[in-house]
């Protein structure tokens, strides 16, 4: 699929900027990592890294690990940056930052799913 550009970045943070997206949930899967604010999801099929207390931890869905993922329910997204054109960066009100990682290739890698326009279903693929 494609790169992520300011586009994106621009979307997002008309939402942060209202200050209400919270993570209302986590989830991790075998083939994939998913996060839901009030008004819109983001599912990642490739790497996330949460950074939580100054430590990393990384879902790649290979293997395990203990990070503590559930830890930002109920934070406040502020805002969204690209690190590179691979790398979306979240940043949350309590200093915690979660980057998802695209590639380009023939399968989706993220996928961000906005709120309906009527009966329109509204996402960006990655």
């Amino acid at each position: 699929m494609i790169l992520f550009d300011e586009s994106t970045i621009d979307t997002l943070n008309s939402y942060f900027s209202k200050k209400e997206e919270t993570v209302s949930s986590v989830t991790l899967m075998s083939c994939g990592f998913s996060i839901n604010f009030i008004s819109f999801q983001i599912t990642c099929y490739e790497k996330s890294v949460l950074t939580s207390s100054n430590k990393s931890h990384i879902w790649d869905g290979d293997n395990p690990n203990k990070g503590p993922w559930g830890s930002l329910v109920r934070q406040l997204a502020v805002n969204a940056y690209l690190k590179s054109s691979k790398i979306l960066c979240i940043q949350f009100e309590s200093g915690d930052y979660l980057d998802i990682e695209t590639t380009e290739g023939q399968y989706e890698s993220v996928i961000i799913e906005y709120p309906p326009e009527g009966e329109n279903l509204v996402m960006d693929i990655y």
